[in-house]
């Protein structure tokens, strides 16, 4: 697919199928996730019926008598007949914490725009359901999301990293986010968004049902004193 019918600035090849039809002169392919991800990782391309046309080379297909079908060049491009947009809601179906590296690690259903994530939408819990204040803590805006090495804020797995202040108040709670006994995770729907025109948001994660830890790394740093006061009037050392 490209994203006009003369360019191929903006692009995404076909890796392969999932299913296709039996012989026939419509031909219906259903189109993987790994590329159904990496079409909606490029904003510019098959947003609208605008932005989707179709290049394809010699031997792609070919008839009943195995002649190949004609090249549809880049250059000249089929426009798409019909477009249906996609109004499924993103959800997070995974997620790891590395409390030693201070990363939130978010596996999505979909590609998402990941500058629309507000980490404040997103609590941290000791389990399921919300006990007391210090069985959950949500993060704050001093975290943000890290860019993706393949598709930079727009991808189907990102990375929040944590701030020192939201590092240090989880880790007040001695409770919280110590094993992976103790790392569950919520989310209210205005976490995120998806690629769409006309985009979806998240479907929450309510904290009754928060989701367990897949991966979970504790914190093995050591720590180190940087500095101390001390005050001879009020015998203090800080």
């Amino acid at each position: 697919l490209q994203s006009t019918a003369s360019s191929t600035a903006f692009k995404s090849n076909f890796t392969g199928y999932n299913a296709v039809t039996p012989n026939s002169p419509v031909v219906t392919v259903t189109i993987p996730r790994v590329d159904i991800d990496n079409i909606k990782s490029i904003p510019e391309l098959a947003r609208t019926a605008e932005s989707t046309f179709l290049m394809m080379e010699a031997g792609a297909i070919l008839d009943m008598s195995d002649n190949d079908v004609v090249a549809i060049g880049s250059a000249n491009a089929l426009a798409v007949r019909s477009f249906s947009d996609d109004t499924t809601r993103p959800t997070i179906d995974a997620f790891d914490l590395d409390m030693d590296a201070h990363v939130l690690t978010l596996y999505f259903s979909e590609s998402i725009n990941g500058t629309s994530v507000d980490v404040t939408q997103i609590s941290i819990q000791e389990s399921q359901g919300i006990t007391n204040a210090d069985s959950w803590y949500s993060l704050s805006d001093a975290s943000h999301v890290l860019p993706n090495s393949t598709h930079g804020f727009f991808a189907a797995i990102l990375q929040v990293n944590i701030s020192k202040t939201d590092q240090d108040n989880i880790k007040r709670k001695q409770t919280l986010a110590s094993s992976n006994a103790t790392t569950f995770l919520s989310v209210t729907e205005d976490g995120l968004l998806d690629m769409n025109v006309v985009p979806n948001r998240v479907v929450a994660i309510p904290a009754a049902e928060a989701i367990a830890v897949s991966t979970f790394q504790a914190d093995i740093t050591r720590p180190e004193m940087h500095g101390f006061d001390f005050n001879l009037t009020s015998n203090v050392l800080t």
